[in-house]
């Protein structure tokens, strides 16, 4: 049975989406179905104009529904989405898994993806 993760993390900058997007190439190459917001808000754009109410619900029916919440909490203090996000599955008490992960900073740029999930991976709870 495939897992649904949803990945909820800060995509403001185009460095952001980037680093949401490889991630999430690389678990669906592991087999895993990724639900990844700024994908999933493209449905609710429309002639430049973005449905927020209806991007607000995709967002909680995906949070609340998917099997694993993993929350990207880089920087000095983590996005307040994220932080909502959290507070949500939080919220459910499912006892439906979530893990918190933080880009290692002592990797370099020239590294693949693969590397800096293993680096993260360390630093999941």
């Amino acid at each position: 049975m495939r897992r649904t993760i949803y990945w909820a993390g800060p995509l403001f900058t185009q460095a952001e989406r980037m680093w949401n997007s490889r991630c999430a190439e690389e678990l669906r190459r592991r087999g895993f179905t990724v639900v990844l917001p700024q994908e999933e808000a493209a449905a609710f754009i429309t002639e430049g104009r973005a449905d927020l109410r209806m991007i607000a619900e995709n967002c909680y029916q995906n949070v609340v529904s998917s099997d694993v919440l993993v929350a990207v909490l880089d920087g000095a203090d983590s996005d307040s989405g994220t932080g909502v996000e959290i507070g949500i599955r939080l919220g459910q008490r499912s006892g439906r898994d979530r893990a918190g992960v933080m880009a290692c900073s002592l990797i370099s740029a020239s590294q693949s993806v693969e590397d800096r999930m293993r680096c993260s991976r360390s630093w999941t709870r």
